[in-house]
């Protein structure tokens, strides 16, 4: 499949998504309900607010289709030699991988409406899914595009470049 087809077939997804929800009128408690013992606060309701109009259908395609495409958006970034880059297309596609199963166990979660506490600390499968499973999976492409910036996204021969266009300017060359 062609790369710019993907990306667009993506943000195509993204944009429909936000058109249908942004047209839907505000769900009952989509804000919560008022809080018995705090005035100030909310608490959630009942987890069939999500299941109204496919919300957590739309919320899916929606979440998914983004993380589709930073995945292959930072694929494309990848500068380096064919076999290193393959070795790091296979690990960035992991990560997003395991992101998008992260987030479709987190979004079941919240359709189906799991209250259990017996998941560690007391938490409930969602909660638990948010504090333990998205912010890890997160920090998997944080990391990936902090420690390797410089050798993927702008590399020293791209800053040699970058002088010589600098170089050009000042001299007054008009072809750069």
């Amino acid at each position: 499949m062609k790369r710019y087809l993907l990306i667009l077939g993506c943000a195509l997804a993204i944009t429909l998504t936000f058109l249908i929800v942004s047209q839907r009128p505000e769900l009952a408690y989509s804000q919560g309900a008022e809080h018995g013992a705090f005035s100030t606060m909310k608490q959630g309701v009942d987890h069939t607010r999500h299941n109204q109009g496919s919300l957590a259908m739309t919320g899916w395609i929606n979440g998914t289709a983004q993380t589709i495409l930073f995945t292959v958006i930072m694929i494309l970034g990848l500068k380096n030699n064919r076999e290193s880059r393959n070795h790091w297309m296979k690990i960035i596609v992991a990560a997003g991988v395991i992101y998008a199963v992260v987030y479709s166990a987190l979004m079941y979660s919240y359709s189906v409406g799991d209250l259990e506490t017996k998941w560690p600390l007391g938490l409930t499968r969602s909660a638990f899914l948010m504090i333990f499973g998205m912010w890890v999976s997160a920090f998997l492409f944080t990391v990936f595009y902090v420690v390797f910036f410089k050798k993927w996204i702008y590399n020293d021969e791209d800053a040699k470049k970058f002088e010589e266009l600098k170089q050009r300017l000042k001299s007054g060359d008009d072809d750069g």
